[in-house]
């Protein structure tokens, strides 16, 4: 009879162990299938960022900037063109109307390339509505880099005016718009691998030139 028992209890101990390990399965299979469904949706937003974002970048390459007047932080006044050379510089654009968070990614960037490309490679321009807004932007970013302003009422430039979006391209003297960027907040390794292929391919890592 105790035999019996011992049997019952056993078989009762092998089910309930098998019931709690089919249970901890399936909650390692619902866990997965939820990583699973987040990647796949981070995934499609990442498709549907890039396509929206490529054809934008696809439709403004290609197209020239307008010679225009810039000033720098002291407020001396310069052309556009004169600041270009026949040497392709990386032109980093944003204005003050651009989300902050967006403009924080591009100064996190654009500070990651110190000890990386010539100060004189490399040009910013934000648009402001005036100087004082301009070096209110100066003194709360820390900025590695020269910046340039261009006053947004007489700005003849329309490259991603209406999308109001930043943007950052190679430009030399010839003013056509080449390898046009457009930075995505969501997608802060994109920008990463964007300045590293055209570092590359426009020879810009030779510090001192």
């Amino acid at each position: 009879m105790k035999r019996s028992w011992f049997y019952v209890l056993f078989l009762i101990l092998s089910f309930l162990i098998y019931v709690i390990w089919q249970n901890e399965k399936q909650m390692q299979l619902e866990n997965l299938i939820g990583e699973k469904q987040e990647e796949n949706e981070r995934l499609n937003m990442k498709v549907f960022l890039l396509q929206d974002y490529f054809m934008l970048q696809y439709s403004y390459s290609g197209n020239s900037m307008i010679n225009c007047t810039v000033h720098d932080e002291s407020g001396k006044s310069f052309e556009l063109l004169d600041l270009l050379g026949s040497d392709y510089k990386i032109v980093v654009y944003f204005s003050q109307k651009h989300c902050d968070s967006c403009i924080k990614r591009i100064v996190e960037g654009l500070n990651s390339l110190m000890n990386k490309v010539s100060l004189n490679k490399i040009l910013v321009i934000g648009e402001f509505e005036n100087k004082r807004n301009f070096h209110a932007f100066k003194k709360g970013h820390d900025l590695n880099f020269p910046m340039y302003l261009i006053n947004e009422q007489n700005n003849p430039n329309s490259v991603l005016i209406d999308e109001n979006l930043p943007f950052i391209c190679i430009l030399n003297n010839e003013m056509t718009i080449k390898d046009l960027f457009i930075p995505i907040k969501e997608l802060p390794d994109y920008m990463m691998e964007y300045y590293r292929t055209i570092i590359e391919k426009y020879h810009l890592n030779q510090i001192g030139d």
